[in-house]
């Protein structure tokens, strides 16, 4: 059953995994109004909400048997999530900085349905990214086997910066990924 209620925090981390795989996937990204700061709303009239602007005041928003639902009763302060705002300016950034994420090819580097982890990279001329997600509720690792003989690379969300050399027949980029959580790495080849 539906639940019109306000998300949870950890609904709120799923709506982050879901933003950056917006953000780093084939195709053109879509936010309807107001996803970027939290807002929520199940059918008629609770969908057609004005846009929750952070210098405004709001009402509590109650949901209650006249609300037409049979779950989700409460009472939810409405303001605009500040932790979900910065994700998404985060993620469109990294998506606005790179070629590779906006105009790139893709190809699926790991998927594993038993781990609920995956991992494809995108290219553009020389820039390469891999984007590596994890959507099980255990820390995973795994890792990419790449062509290249040297890497070096740069983790956009937590700063991470690290190399790796061939090993056997080539270069193995380890990933190690926290639950519900996503990894962008942006590679720079050394050589071939």
């Amino acid at each position: 059953m539906y639940d019109p209620g306000k998300p949870t925090d950890k609904e709120y981390e799923k709506q982050k995994l879901i933003a950056a795989f917006q953000m780093t996937y084939w195709g053109a990204p879509f936010i309807y109004y107001g996803d970027e700061v939290g807002m929520w709303g199940g059918d008629d009239p609770h969908d057609r909400k004005p846009m929750v602007w952070d210098e405004l005041d709001y009402a509590d928003e109650t949901i209650d048997e006249t609300s037409g639902f049979g779950t989700g009763y409460g009472s939810y302060g409405v303001s605009q999530n500040k932790d979900l705002l910065s994700w998404y300016k985060k993620v469109i950034s990294f998506r606005n900085q790179s070629n590779a994420l906006r105009l790139g090819k893709q190809r699926f580097l790991y998927i594993s349905d038993s781990t609920k982890t995956f991992a494809f990279e995108r290219t553009y001329n020389k820039e390469k990214m891999i984007c590596a997600f994890n959507l099980d509720d255990y820390d995973q690792n795994f890792t990419i086997q790449m062509d290249e003989s040297k890497i070096f690379f740069t983790e956009l969300i937590c700063s991470e910066e690290g190399s790796a050399a061939i090993t056997g027949n080539g270069v193995e980029l380890p990933i190690n990924i926290p639950a519900n959580s996503v990894r962008i790495y942006k590679i720079k080849t050394i050589s071939k």
